[in-house]
């Protein structure tokens, strides 16, 4: 009985070790998961203030979209993708989700995108186009959902 009473003591101490190196390493992913998405947020912005800078000559890769990670086409720009970019809990803490749209929409709206198509190659005019026009979409699809929550 003292054997099956040490092994069980055993097993009980071992388990209550894994689950301390459980919690360590959910942690260790969730600082991991911070830190990525507030990086990829952080060079969103510092690009977006790049690329209004002139002289530039841009090209699809080198648009700061609200994805991560970057598109390499437009169809790689995803509802889903724009969401969990736009409403992560690492940035922007202070703005509200509706507040959060709003500035991308401010960014992102064809009309106001314009100043930045005028100095994207030719080549690339086009794609860059369908791009910002799924982002908008999207954009305004979030803020109707947000509208329509309240």
């Amino acid at each position: 009985m003292q054997r099956f009473e040490r092994e069980v003591h055993h097993l009980s101490r071992d388990n209550q070790m894994l689950e301390g190196n459980i919690g360590k390493i959910q942690k260790q992913i969730e600082e991991a998961e911070k830190s990525l998405i507030s990086s990829a947020w952080s060079n969103h912005e510092s690009t977006w203030s790049h690329i209004l800078r002139p002289p530039s000559s841009l090209s699809f890769s080198m648009i700061p979209w609200p994805t991560n990670p970057q598109p390499e086409m437009p169809a790689d720009i995803t509802p889903n993708a724009i969401r969990d970019m736009l409403f992560s809990g690492h940035h922007s803490g202070e703005k509200s989700r509706k507040d959060r749209i709003r500035t991308a929409l401010l960014r992102w709206h064809p009309d106001k995108f314009g100043r930045v198509l005028q100095r994207v190659k030719a080549e690339d005019k086009e794609i860059v186009r369908e791009g910002v026009g799924i982002v908008a979409r999207c954009l305004n699809e979030l803020l109707e959902k947000e509208n329509k929550a309240k």
